[in-house]
């Protein structure tokens, strides 16, 4: 019987908003957001904090 804990997925929680704020980051970099698009998400996830 394996007693050790296994290991945690990379995906992050839902609700943690640096998770959100990284994801959206990248979004950002990639050309899929604008910057408008960013800073109103950004806006968004800090003012739910």
């Amino acid at each position: 019987m394996n007693t050790q804990p296994q290991a945690q997925q990379q995906d992050p929680s839902p609700n943690d908003p640096i998770a959100k704020l990284q994801k959206l980051k990248q979004l950002l970099e990639a050309g899929l957001i604008t910057q408008e698009d960013f800073d109103k998400r950004k806006d968004q996830i800090l003012d739910s904090m």
